[in-house]
């Protein structure tokens, strides 16, 4: 016997108001008023045969392209940017977070615990070569001549200021190791960042295209069904045929900044989930 057009119309109704349904209820929006009301989308499903898990699977798959879709989209980088100034309210409420390496400020060498005697004050930090400590600067002009410098170097096709690069991870010898392997880089040129570090596990992942970057990774999403963001969430991150990476504490390229390469662990610096913004080149 054919089946019924009308019957098959009606299945599609029923599974496109559960998933709106579901999909609501992840986004917390389950109260709107264009809904069928729960119980008559159950008793709809029921009637049509379909279980719960066709449902499910189906608004996976929904969710998952609407999330990378609003997945988005990395900004262009504008060199003006690079030496914005940071609202004095957010630089005053600065507490630094110890690394666990020394820090050279200004010619001098601090004890990691040192930094909190700068809270309240920008810093601007700089990977060394060595993993040894972090170079500092009190002043963002300073460190923005460097992206600037590195930034057009990069557009032009020139090799400068690129940081060594590292073909395996580094974490500290306190936790992994010295070394570690990364992730493999599938997504092509970039940076990709990390929600966890470690061996076994290293969380959700962000790809960030040569040049761009993300001004606000609260609006980026992450994880299952996409319902989460990138909001002091990066723990590592690691590049690809670029020279530099670059973390902003806050949105819109503002507050204390890192500018490095491959780092396995952000807290070994005193950087782990601490990054509104993020951008590479």
């Amino acid at each position: 016997m054919a089946n019924d057009p009308a019957d098959a119309d009606q299945r599609v109704s029923h599974i496109g108001n559960a998933v709106q349904l579901m999909a609501a209820v992840a986004g917390g929006d389950a109260g709107r008023q264009d809904l069928a009301p729960p119980a008559e989308i159950v008793a709809g499903l029921r009637e049509q045969g379909i279980d719960s898990l066709e449902v499910l699977v189906e608004v996976v798959a929904r969710m998952a392209r609407q999330s990378s879709q609003s997945k988005s989209e990395s900004q262009p980088l504008d060199i003006r940017m690079f030496d914005r100034s940071t609202p004095r309210d957010l630089v005053e409420a600065i507490s630094h977070t110890p690394p666990k390496v020394p820090f050279i400020l200004n010619g001098e060498l601090y004890d990691p615990k040192d930094i909190n005697r700068f809270d309240g004050q920008e810093l601007h930090f700089l990977a060394s070569p060595t993993h040894n400590e972090l170079i500092a600067f009190d002043d963002r002009k300073t460190i923005a001549r460097f992206w600037e410098v590195t930034y057009i170097a990069s557009l032009s096709g020139v090799s400068a200021g690129r940081l060594t690069g590292q073909p395996l991870a580094f974490a500290g010898p306190e936790q992994y190791g010295p070394f570690i392997g990364w992730p493999d880089c599938d997504d092509g040129a970039g940076a990709y960042f990390y929600s966890d570090s470690g061996t076994e596990d290293w969380g959700d992942e962000l790809h960030c295209p040569p040049n761009r970057g993300y001004h606000r990774l609260s609006q980026v999403s992450r994880g299952f069904l996409g319902t989460s963001d990138w909001n002091d969430c990066i723990s590592a991150c690691q590049g690809k045929d670029i020279g530099i990476i670059a973390l902003y504490e806050h949105t819109f390229w503002g507050g204390r900044t890192y500018t490095g390469w491959n780092q396995s662990s952000l807290d070994y610096l005193g950087w782990n989930d601490l990054a509104s913004g993020c951008a590479c080149w």
